[in-house]
Parts: C-alpha cells; structure tokens; sequence
C-alpha cells in the first residue's frame, strides 16, 4: 500500500524527480511549489510521465502559504524546499544571507514543527530534511553560508591531506 508523502520545494530538481519518482511507485505525493509558474510546470510535467500530483503553490516563508499543510494528512514529510547564495564575503549583501537562513533553516523548521505535530497527534509519521551537495562539495565561494559543522568538516579534511 502506498505512503502519502509530503515533498516541499517540488518545482525543481531533485524534488520534482523525487515527487515524480514516488508517484510512479504508486503513492500519493503533495507537492507544494514556491511560486504560481511552478504550478503549471510541475503539473504538465505529471502529466506527461503519466503520474498525479496535488500541487500548489506554497512559499514556507508566507505565514497564509504555510498553514495550507494543516489542510492535509501524510504519512512521509520530506523537509525539500531551499535556496542558495554564494560569493566572496565582501560582496554578497546581508540581506541575502538573512534571506537565506529564512528559507534554509527558520522556515525549514517550521514546516518541521507543523509536521511533527501532525504526527505525534497520529502516533506515526517520518520526516526528512534534504540537504544540497553544496555541504559536502568543495566549493570556496559557498563556504561561507554552510553551517559551522559543516566548514570544521572540511577544514579537518584539508588538514588530513596536508
């Protein structure tokens, strides 16, 4: 019997193939997307796999967007939807990294929190937080968005090799 799995972010990349993928094997994917045209998108591409999807569009920083999960019962959520900003320090605005840990970590975690609570009212329920080949890539100009744990990883890395 198939999984009702809740995938955020699932306008592009490895979400929209993961959405796409589950629904083939037979289990009901929502599939909320950050912006209206990803809607149309992600549909036509349903359709043209010959697979369903339920999506809509919901951005995990709009308050109003967000509480749309409450509308829904899944067994699976998968913790998808990200941004990324990369640069020299120096040159990358403030506002662009507030912006990032809005999305990547605090908005993040409340979709968590909406989830976890839906399941612990179920007694059952898994979540699932994707993360970018951005944490585990050399990649200089990146380095300084990744989380502390991730740049001590890399610099003790480095060191081994040195």
């Amino acid at each position: 019997m198939g999984k009702t799995i809740f995938i955020t972010g699932a306008g592009s990349g490895l979400a929209k193939g993961a959405a796409i993928g589950l629904a083939k094997k037979g289990h009901r994917v929502i599939a909320p997307v950050e912006i209206a045209p990803q809607v149309t998108s992600l549909r036509e591409a349903a359709k043209a796999e010959g697979v369903e999807l339920e999506v809509f569009k919901m951005d995990i920083t709009n308050p109003q967007d967000l509480a749309q999960m409450l509308d829904y019962d899944f067994d699976i959520f998968v913790a998808n939807a990200a941004i990324n900003e990369g640069g020299p320090l120096g040159e990358v605005p403030m506002a662009n990294f507030r912006k990032l840990f809005e999305v990547n970590v605090f908005s993040t975690l409340e979709t968590a929190q909406i989830a976890a609570q839906k399941f612990v009212e179920k007694g059952r329920g898994k979540i699932i937080f994707m993360s970018s080949m951005a944490g585990i890539m050399l990649r200089r100009m990146l380095d300084l968005i990744l989380p502390p744990s991730t740049r001590l990883r890399r610099l003790r890395k480095r060191c081994k090799k040195s």
